[in-house]
């Protein structure tokens, strides 16, 4: 026997393990699209600000020496030297700050193709240094020559093709990236709505059953409850008529219980019409006795006055 309380308390746990899968696949599917946009915020756009340091320090070091080797001018070019300096140190902070991040990705294609770039801007610094000491030692043409040519070189050979290669490649790995994150909104959104679905039919399911195995059943056993009563207010009420019983719960007892007290006091009915059957016999009875006894009194009257007469 299942009783109200335990339907209503299994239907609240049903809509609540619903509301709880509901936020935990939301969570999930939140998440997800957490990831794939804290890669491109956290990791690609880093990346590229980073490379982007790096290309503007060598520029900028390139500038530097150009003037060095132009000038000999022992104070401009200490000044010089030690922005220089500066030069390298931002792009060797730069090249840890990459690899740092790139750890993090775990994606094979792009490390190799920095590691391609890093040997270039390895070689760049090495060059930096050769050229810096040519000037040190006052072989200034030596260190012009290495800049317009040995440097230029390397700029146009191995640093563009470095360059474009690794370029390639976070396109690639930042278009991978923005269509899992465009994929996991995707899913979020019908992930979302499948669950929204699925917890408005449990509360119609909840709205129907209630309706079918509480609701009804008790407008209905009230609406007969409230036929037969008034049936009786007017004196022609059905002792016979029953409330039907459609559950065992507690609608169900107080249905049976109903149904008992108006047997009961349907048998009680039935023994006070036998009770007032017996008392109109026995009311007839007497009425007959008494009307004897009055026809004996009258004979004896009759027999009185005879007998006075004859006296």
């Amino acid at each position: 026997m299942k009783k109200i309380g335990t339907k209503i308390n299994l239907m609240l746990s049903l809509l609540v393990l619903i509301f709880g899968l509901n936020g935990l696949v939301s969570l999930m599917s939140q998440n997800k699209v957490g990831q794939a946009g804290g890669q491109i915020t956290d990791y690609y756009i880093p990346v590229q600000n980073e490379i982007f340091t790096i290309q503007k320090s060598v520029e900028r070091g390139q500038k530097y020496l150009n003037i060095i080797s132009l000038y000999d001018n022992a104070e401009l070019r200490q000044g010089l030297e030690a922005s220089l300096q500066t030069e390298k140190e931002t792009i060797d902070a730069e090249e840890q700050k990459i690899k740092k991040t790139l750890k993090g990705l775990d994606d094979e294609n792009l490390s190799a193709s920095y590691a391609a770039y890093e040997d270039y801007l390895n070689q760049v610094i090495d060059l930096f240094d050769e050229i810096q000491a040519d000037v040190d030692a006052g072989d200034f043409s030596g260190a012009n020559i290495k800049l317009a040519n040995d440097f230029q070189n390397l700029v146009t050979t191995t640093g563009q093709d470095s360059e474009n290669a690794l370029t390639e490649q976070m396109g690639v790995a930042l278009e991978k990236s923005k269509k899992n994150y465009e994929n996991a909104l995707v899913l979020n959104r019908r992930t979302t709505g499948i669950l929204l679905l699925v917890f408005l039919a449990m509360i119609l399911g909840m709205m129907f059953v209630l309706r079918k195995s509480i609701s009804n059943p008790a407008k209905k056993a009230s609406g007969q409850l409230g036929k037969i009563i008034g049936e009786i207010h007017e004196g022609r009420g059905n002792l016979t008529e029953r409330i039907e019983v459609r559950s065992q719960d507690e609608i169900g007892q107080l249905s049976a219980g109903i149904n008992d007290f108006i047997e009961n006091l349907q048998k009680i009915m039935q023994k006070v019409k036998k009770m007032a059957e017996k008392m109109d016999t026995s009311t007839g009875s007497m009425s007959q006795g008494i009307e004897a006894s009055n026809q004996k009194v009258s004979n004896v009257a009759s027999v009185m006055e005879e007998l006075t007469a004859s006296m």
